[in-house]
């Protein structure tokens, strides 16, 4: 997925670019991370999307610009393995979220 979000030209929010891979959650900081679109993924198996309920719900995730704007994708990454099968089902799946809609953007200073 990292690979298409790259090459659809997206980008990250200095504090992704600034932070490890698998970083926890935190409330406190998670302003830090607003952006116009937000793309995450969670395992099944792993019950990760139970494990961010809690976050999904709270004020501070809820006043994010792309939560607010339904720019949130928050996608099944077991459905596309790290083939080119894979790459293509995630194109597609961008592609169907993101490239067939207009994006809102927030005002820059």
């Amino acid at each position: 997925m990292e690979q298409v979000i790259a090459d659809f030209g997206l980008g990250h929010v200095p504090a992704i670019e600034a932070s490890s891979r698998d970083i926890p959650y935190s409330l406190e900081r998670l302003s830090d991370f607003d952006s116009d679109v937000i793309i995450d993924t969670y395992e099944d198996m792993l019950a990760e999307e139970a494990e961010t309920r809690v976050v999904r719900a709270s004020a501070q995730w809820q006043n994010l610009f792309a939560v607010r704007n339904r720019q949130f994708l928050y996608l099944n990454r077991s459905r596309y393995g790290e083939t080119m099968e894979g790459l293509i089902g995630s194109a597609t799946l961008l592609l169907s979220h993101i490239g067939e809609r207009e994006i809102l953007r927030q005002a820059r200073p």
